[in-house]
């Protein structure tokens, strides 16, 4: 795939994760966001778009974003490896926040 397909092909998946009602199309949806994260091609653009659902989305919104987060380790482990300490302080936010958000350890 050509640079610009790829780009084109990962922003209509993302777009489609925060557009989709139905809970099960969102899960799939999900699973291929987080397998796309571990491809060779970095995707600047995912982390900036999950923390932005994260703090300014409705509940659905960072549902969803939560999901892929939870994904991201079994896809791309490089990722979150890079990606953990900074998003720290996003966590701490919605978690302090969001009344929506439960905490599961």
């Amino acid at each position: 795939l050509s640079q610009a397909t790829r780009h084109g092909t990962r922003a209509s998946v993302l777009g489609l994760l925060f557009s989709e009602v139905d809970e099960s199309m969102t899960r799939r949806v999900g699973h291929c966001v987080a397998q796309a994260a571990g491809a060779p091609e970095p995707w600047t653009e995912l982390m900036p778009s999950l923390c932005e659902a994260l703090m300014q989305g409705d509940a659905g919104a960072r549902h969803r974003a939560l999901f892929v987060l939870g994904q991201l380790p079994e896809y791309a482990p490089e990722l979150m490896l890079h990606s953990a300490l900074p998003m720290l302080p996003v966590y701490t936010q919605i978690l302090e926040t969001s009344p929506d958000i439960q905490l599961r350890v």
